[in-house]
Parts: structure tokens; C-alpha cells; sequence
């Protein structure tokens, strides 16, 4: 018979430090995102036509093509450049929470603009950020065991996501106007922002280090 201990002991998966701080860094570090994605819209529908909304997005189906292919540039040139893009992922995550904010403060600018700027924001740091983790996450999983224990880990903590959009819809229904909902994403972009520093911190220590190079 299995002792208490042993039944109740922390499965070694869950313990392991890469795969833990990464699934940190790409759910925590952009929870901010989960409002964004699933309320922009309920903000903007009121003050834009349909009319207004396909005129950005004409221009925006553009814009979304181009930071595609700009990311990648960027991705590999800094991987290249400085051996990780640990630091450049640290600023490409609290961009993104910058701008998960914008659709629900007042930026004195006509609503088209407003939402302009927004989608162009997010999606710009959005692309980027996506792209540098997936290098990121190959860049760390030089073994076979990180590999499989960041997508388990990452998988349990797609749950947190579950609960911040289901605070953000009770959150926006709230009487009050935008203050409920304001609070909640600019406390759910602080909480991502200590989460990106954080498990950058801890993961500059289990990244390996870049090959040395020989001179010709």
C-alpha cells in the first residue's frame, strides 16, 4: 500500500523549471491578451459604424500580412544578434499588455482612430511576440523531456485564461460604464508584466548557451 506521502507527492513534470517558467511567460505574460481578443469589440461596437470597422480592417488585413514577415525578420535577426530572444521577448510581452489596455482608457481620439490604433498595436506586438516564442520554445527544449512537460504544463494553465475571460465578461456587464472593466484589465496587465519579468529572470539561467564562434 502507497504511503500518504507518495500519493500526495507533486508529479516530477510539474516540477521542471524550463518547462514551468515558460508556460509562465507565454499564458501569464499575456493574460492581458485574453480581455483584448474577447472585449475590444464589445467597447467599440457602441461608437463605430460597420462601415468604419471594414474601413480599418481593409487597411488592417494589409498591415497584418507585412508584421508577418517582419517578424520573423526581427525574430532571427536578434536571436542571431544576441544569442537569445529572451530580452526582446521581454519587451515584445509588456507591449502587448500596453496595448491590451488602450481599447478601455480614453485616448482623446476619434473612435475610428482609436480603434485604429488598438488592433494596429496589438497585432503588431502580438505577431512578433508569437513568432520569437515559438523560436523560444525550440531554443529551450533542447531535450526531448522539456518538450513534453512544457506542453503538458502549458496546457494546465490554459485554465487561468478561462477564469480572466470569464471576469472580463462579468466585468464589462457591471454598472458603472467602463470603470469594472478598466480595472480589471489594467490589474490583469500588471500581474502580466511581473509574470514576464520574472520567468525571463528565471530563464536566462536554463537557456544553453550560444555555440562559440571560430574565426575563418
Amino acid at each position: 500500500m502507497a504511503s500518504p506521502m507518495r500519493v500526495l507527492s507533486i508529479p516530477r513534470w510539474l516540477m521542471d523549471p524550463v518547462a514551468l517558467w515558460y508556460s509562465v511567460l507565454s499564458t501569464c505574460g499575456t493574460l492581458s491578451a485574453v480581455l483584448f481578443n474577447n472585449l475590444h469589440m464589445v467597447v467599440f461596437s457602441e461608437r463605430l459604424s460597420a462601415g468604419s470597422v471594414a474601413r480599418v480592417h481593409s487597411v488592417y488585413f494589409v498591415w497584418n500580412t507585412l508584421n508577418d514577415l517582419a517578424g520573423g525578420y526581427v525574430s532571427d535577426s536578434y536571436g542571431f544578434a544576441y544569442g537569445s530572444r529572451l530580452p526582446l521577448i521581454r519587451w515584445l510581452s509588456m507591449g502587448v499588455c500596453a496595448a491590451s489596455v488602450l481599447p478601455f482608457v480614453e485616448v482623446g481620439l476619434p473612435p475610428a482612430w482609436h480603434y485604429f490604433l488598438s488592433i494596429f498595436l496589438f497585432d503588431g506586438f502580438m505577431s512578433v511576440l508569437a513568432i520569437c516564442r515559438g523560436s523560444l520554445f525550440t531554443e529551450l527544449a533542447h531535450e526531448e523531456g522539456h518538450r513534453i512537460n512544457m506542453q503538458r504544463i502549458n496546457s494546465l494553465f490554459g485554465s487561468v485564461e478561462f477564469v480572466v475571460k470569464t471576469l472580463g465578461y462579468f466585468a464589462i456587464n457591471l454598472e458603472g460604464g467602463r470603470g469594472p472593466i478598466r480595472g480589471l484589465v489594467l490589474s490583469v496587465g500588471a500581474f502580466s508584466v511581473c509574470c514576464t519579468l520574472l520567468s525571463v529572470h528565471k530563464l536566462q539561467r536554463y537557456r544553453p548557451s550560444p555555440a562559440p564562434t571560430t574565426a575563418p
